[in-house]
């Protein structure tokens, strides 16, 4: 009796196991997604049937789903339209599926060459929920938080490869891809950030990682470099040589004197900065202080990128980019002065 006994609870746990993995726990292939369309007035049983016979949901799950939507009080609250199904999903997302309307979507593209303050500005101008406290998320950008109040935030940290080569002290400035992303209406400031993060791991991969380590440069200093030939200069070609030429000034101490750090600084975009900025005491002034930046100045596109692994071998030491966008090189100082008063002197 007692093995009889045993063996029945064995079997009820075992279906009991079953029932909720065809309930629950069942997960079809998410590349594989049916399509079904229900017309106004639809009853639940007619649904049920044209799932059955398309052969996205077993038969045997029907009454299954029958029981589900009543008791979930769903079988009153059918979808309209085209509904997507993913085949071999759980009977509780067929039910979930057929019964809430798919979720709206919006497109957010994110400019190549934003910064934090930007971005910022945007989230809040497509209602992204929570993008007014951005910063709180990403960190304040800008700041050293060796020297300012505050901390930076722990937000995601362990989550995604290219932060775990951000220094503690600043923000996520630059390391956020730039691209135009699908998001769900009523999607927050965290889940846009972890799009974003997401895709810039794709890219800053081991490969382009080894090619930054040949190149002199650890993740945090290519990603800056990019950044910086993504405010100064336009075209594969020329990012590619100014990379090379900031790493020849930098191999041999020397300042890089890019006006677009100090502009990230003072909020300006000017293509030649004043005497007054070049004296300004930031760590991201490459006028005042030789070598990298702090960090980051802006997103930096694949382009920029591409150009940081791979950089133009040239003999120039100088460049300057007219305000039509044209880059003029030189080589010596003398040169680099003769550029500026031809093509920025007005």
């Amino acid at each position: 009796m007692r093995k009889l006994i045993l063996f029945l609870i064995v079997i009820a746990a075992l279906y009991g196991l079953w029932t909720g993995y065809r309930l629950y726990w069942r997960t079809g292939d998410p590349d594989i997604v049916a399509t079904i369309v229900i017309p106004d007035g639809a009853t639940f049983a007619t649904v049920q049937d044209l799932l059955v016979q398309k052969g996205i949901l077993p038969a045997r799950d029907a009454r299954l789903l029958k029981w589900y939507v009543r008791w979930n009080d769903l079988d009153t609250k059918l979808a309209t339209g085209d509904v997507q199904i993913v085949i071999g999903g759980s009977v509780q997302d067929v039910a979930q599926a057929i019964a809430n309307k798919p979720r709206a979507v919006k497109k957010l593209t994110i400019i190549e060459g934003w910064d934090l303050h930007d971005l910022k500005k945007y989230l809040v101008e497509q209602d992204i929920k929570g993008a007014g406290g951005l910063f709180n998320y990403t960190g304040i950008p800008g700041w050293d938080y060796r020297k300012e109040k505050g901390q930076p935030t722990k937000f995601l940290n362990e989550s995604f490869n290219v932060l775990k080569h951000k220094p503690w002290y600043v923000s996520f400035e630059g390391y956020l891809f730039p691209d135009t992303y699908e998001m769900y209406e009523d999607a927050t400031v965290e889940d846009v950030l972890k799009k974003m993060l997401a895709r810039t791991d794709h890219f800053i991969d081991q490969g382009a990682i080894d090619l930054f380590r040949f190149h002199d440069m650890n993740v945090h200093e290519a990603l800056t470099m990019a950044s910086i030939v993504e405010r100064e200069v336009r075209g594969l070609d020329d990012r590619r040589k100014v990379v090379d030429i900031l790493l020849r000034r930098n191999a041999q101490n020397w300042a890089f004197q890019v006006d677009s750090t100090v502009n990230y600084v003072t909020g300006g975009d000017r293509p030649a900065i004043t005497l007054k900025d070049a004296e300004i005491d930031s760590l991201y002034n490459t006028y005042k202080y030789p070598g990298f930046p702090l960090g980051p100045i802006a997103m930096s596109s694949q382009l920029s990128l591409q150009a940081t692994t791979n950089p133009w071998g040239n003999q120039d030491f100088y460049f300057l980019t007219d305000p039509e966008g044209n880059v003029h090189y030189a080589e010596t100082l003398e040169q680099h002065n003769e550029n500026k008063r031809k093509y920025l002197s007005n």
